[in-house]
Parts: C-alpha cells; sequence; structure tokens
C-alpha cells in the first residue's frame, strides 16, 4: 500500500516578503487544511482552529502578525510545518495538543 504523503498535499503557510514557511501539515486533504489557514468560514476556515494556529506562529515569532496566513499545495508531504510539534496527527490531519490552548 502506498504512503499518502506520497501524494499531493496540503499544508497551512505564512508568506511574507515573497517567502513561503510551512507552519502545520502535511494534510491529504484540502478542507482540513483550510480550517486552519483561514479564519473565516466563506473561506473554509474554522475560527478556533486558525486562532489557535496563528497564536502558536506568533509566541515562536512575534513578527507572524505581519504575515499573510492561508495554505500551499505540494506534490508530496514528505516535509513537515514548523509548528507540528505543538499539534497531535489525528487520520489525515491535526488537532491541538493539550496544554498547548
Amino acid at each position: 500500500m502506498e504512503n499518502w504523503t506520497d501524494e499531493p498535499c496540503f499544508y497551512a503557510s505564512v508568506q511574507d516578503a515573497g517567502k513561503t514557511g510551512l507552519l502545520l501539515g502535511p494534510f491529504k486533504n484540502e478542507k482540513d487544511c483550510r480550517g486552519f489557514a483561514y479564519y473565516h468560514e466563506e473561506d473554509g476556515g474554522n475560527h478556533e482552529e486558525h486562532s489557535m494556529l496563528q497564536s502558536i506562529a506568533e509566541k515562536c515569532d512575534p513578527r507572524s502578525v505581519f504575515y499573510a496566513f492561508g495554505m500551499v499545495k505540494l506534490e508530496t508531504g514528505r516535509r513537515s510545518g514548523v509548528l507540528n510539534k505543538f499539534f497531535e496527527p489525528i487520520g489525515f490531519g491535526f488537532k491541538i495538543k493539550k496544554g498547548e490552548e
């Protein structure tokens, strides 16, 4: 059986000055990633998930308040988001680790 991360995957990301940073991922499907990547429901976002990701990003790098949050799709899911350590993998996505709220 093939590993799902060998297929195209999604990451919650940030952009600043033309550079992209992978925050959380990989996600197997776009819908799950959108919850973390976007705040507004009309964009597929989830207020709670996005706010938690943004809060952790700001604690790790205060300059992130100036970054543009979003998502990217890569050819494979072989890379890890820099904030993955603050989240637990579940199925094909993530949830916040207890004690990180």
